[in-house]
């Protein structure tokens, strides 16, 4: 089916679902383990909407901007999931940094916080549910640079005759800047083996309680993270321990806990319809970091500072507690960067004595502190921008290729008649 032909009574109903209670929700789209449901999608809809600041002028304009919408949440979701495997997170304290600054914004806007209530309420949304939108896109968006970083910055190498090329084409500037020489050292937030097991067991006690009877539904609609009721599953839409798991158990058992790239699940049969299909019902414990996998991360970082100060040159390594989650690196920046992205620091660092330790601070996925090596005013560009410029502009170059894989590789089901079709060959119904 053509993209002009999308129904425009899909696309309304997709607007309108997330202002209407009197509407069903239901699944749009499969993507391996997870799910997008219509309400998820008219809310990003909306949203884009809002940001443009107009209503669309046309049902063609309103076509293209839902198959935008659509491509975008397959190509995030799947992003996500490869951020999963590979074991990445982000911290409580960061995503709320941002969901703050993004809400105070959006208030901003109005003359006053009640009138920003009332607008809300207008489109049908709490600032609670706004909120949680603006949560979820900072995960997402944290995981997915992460994700960026990880693959390409030990594929893509930047070599020193290409910095000069790269200087001497651009005619830079001979006027002085200030850079700085900094030894950081960052302690990545994960997920420690307490928090595993505690959710583990968590999930091993309401299994135990949910086979002494009752309404499995009611009482996982209690705990679960995740929808409760999967529907109809085929078996070849899950990953092996799910499969190996459900597909053991007969029509009314309920499993004993199934650890996925999702979290634990406790899973129960509702019904089996064929050799190769159920239809079943989970509670889902997602896995995330904790206050304990917090104070890990400071107490690494108060350990190097430690080593530091006896002998500047002491390699980290000999923290051996803390070798999961400490990183070191030499790097130059010069003091526009640092004041555009952090001016508090910049502000330290002009202060700071060389060979002093800064404070803490946020810095991707990790916390950060830096020894300043030296300081130093020098005439040509910083030579780590122009890296940064080169190494971003090679990311852009691979980034779609390798996204087109992953959309090729996921099992994907559109389950929406007029959405099917978009999306290149792979398994499952496109």
């Amino acid at each position: 089916m053509k993209k002009q032909h999308l129904s425009l009574v899909l696309l309304l109903l997709l607007v309108l679902t997330a202002q209407s209670a009197e509407l069903v929700d239901h699944i749009l789209i499969v993507v391996n383990d997870d799910i997008i449901l219509a309400s998820d999608m008219s809310s990003y809809v909306n949203s884009y909407i809002a940001q443009i600041g107009r209503p669309p002028e046309s049902e063609e304009e309103l076509t293209q901007i839902t198959l935008a919408v659509f491509m975008q949440m397959v190509t995030t979701k799947v992003m996500e999931q490869e951020a999963r495997r590979q074991g990445l997170s982000v911290t409580y304290a960061e995503l709320e940094a941002i969901v703050n600054d993004q809400l105070a914004s959006s208030a901003a806007m109005y003359p006053s916080h009640d009138e920003f209530l009332a607008a809300l309420d207008e489109a049908g949304m709490s600032e609670a549910q706004l909120e949680d939108m603006y949560r979820s896109e900072a995960r997402s968006q944290l995981l997915i640079n992460q994700l960026l970083q990880h693959r390409y910055s030990a594929n893509i190498s930047v070599t020193e005759e290409e910095i000069d090329d790269y200087l001497a084409e651009h005619n830079t500037s001979t006027e002085k800047r200030l850079v700085f020489d900094l030894r950081d050292v960052t302690a990545y937030l994960r997920t420690g083996q307490g928090t595993e097991e505690a959710v583990r067991a968590e999930a091993a006690r309401l299994a135990t309680q949910a086979r002494r009877g009752g309404d499995f539904i009611a009482f996982a609609n209690q705990h679960s993270d995740a929808l409760v009721d999967m529907g109809n599953v085929q078996r070849r839409d899950l990953d092996e321990a799910f499969t190996v798991a459900v597909f053991s158990l007969n029509e009314g058992q309920i499993s004993e806990p199934v650890r996925t790239s999702l979290g634990w699940h406790v899973i129960k049969v509702l019904e089996r319809i064929d050799d190769n299909t159920l239809h079943l019902a989970q509670i889902q414990l997602s896995i995330s970091p904790t206050r304990e996998d917090e104070e890990r991360v400071y107490a690494a970082l108060a350990a190097a500072r430690e080593l530091l100060s006896e002998d500047k040159n002491a390699r980290l390594s000999f923290l051996s507690d803390y070798t999961d989650i400490l990183e070191s690196e030499n790097r130059s920046v010069s003091l526009s960067r640092i004041e555009s992205g952090d001016p508090a620091l910049a502000v330290e660092l002009k202060n700071l004595p060389v060979g002093g330790m800064t404070a803490d601070y946020t810095v991707g996925d990790g916390t950060r502190f830096s020894v300043l090596l030296r300081r130093e005013e020098r005439s040509d560009q910083s030579r780590e921008d122009v890296r940064l410029a080169i190494f971003n502009q090679r990311v852009d170059e691979k980034r779609e290729e390798w996204v087109q894989d992953l959309i090729g590789e996921a099992w994907i089901e559109v389950k929406q008649e007029e959405l099917k079709g978009l999306l290149p060959d792979g398994p499952g119904s496109r």
